[in-house]
């Protein structure tokens, strides 16, 4: 399965935004997209997700520990999907659901039929969102502030600038800096693009996280096939 982060040229070009909505309006609106469910994303109807996580972890007097993890999510309905995740650009585990059986695979061996396809669906179901995995407890101490509308994938979202909103003097992982952008569409609440920069520090061990992530092909043939041999 390939994996290929698609961002929309839209997004990568100067947009004309919309004069900032009220204040409470984006609070809330933000806080929705925070209670996203898996039911949400399945919602926008066939797609692709493909994300990556680039991290690097820093403690004094040591080198720099770097890690990369990428998902791609090919769905076309409940009974039609395939899942991948690599670590460093190794395999790490693909399932292919087709027919409603599912086919597994991990380090890059070959897919064994699993049969029911529903409790893998339901993990994915628990652990598909890419920002949460990525961001962690820290997710929920972020504030958007908004920058306007844009179509995305040919749907009305909401255009934010990513920022700390952590109170002083808390306790546990400190956030040094965060920037980036985030696009939420406004029928579902799905963030169907991201791209963030958050760095931490926590007794003495600094960490960066990179995330960037696009949910692209909406309504289109995700490219999910069946594992050779499946009649």
């Amino acid at each position: 399965m390939t994996l290929l982060l698609l961002l929309p040229s839209t997004i990568l070009s100067a947009c004309d935004a919309e004069a900032p909505e009220a204040v409470p309006q984006a609070e809330a609106f933000t806080q929705s997209a925070t209670q996203v469910t898996f039911a949400s994303l399945e919602s926008l109807g066939s797609h692709r997700l493909d994300a990556r996580i680039r991290t690097t972890a820093t403690v004094e007097g040591m080198p720099p520990k770097e890690a990369e993890e990428t998902v791609s999510l090919r769905w076309r309905d409940a009974d039609h999907w395939q899942v991948s995740r690599r670590r460093d650009g190794m395999p790490v585990t693909d399932i292919v659901a087709w027919e409603g059986r599912a086919w597994t695979s991990t380090g890059g061996g070959p897919l064994a039929d699993q049969g029911d396809a529903e409790p893998y669906r339901a993990d994915l179901s628990v652990g598909w969102d890419p920002w949460r995995r990525a961001l962690g407890s820290v997710a929920d101490q972020l504030a958007f502030r908004p920058l306007g509308t844009e179509s995305i994938e040919g749907r009305p979202a909401r255009l934010y600038a990513v920022e700390s909103a952590q109170p002083a003097g808390g306790k546990g992982r400190r956030i040094e800096r965060v920037e980036g952008r985030v696009w939420i569409d406004e029928l579902t609440s799905v963030r169907l693009v991201g791209d963030l920069t958050l760095a931490t520090e926590h007794r003495g061990r600094t960490q960066q996280v990179r995330l960037s992530f696009a949910v692209a092909g909406i309504g289109e043939d995700p490219g999910v096939s069946p594992p050779a041999g499946t009649p």
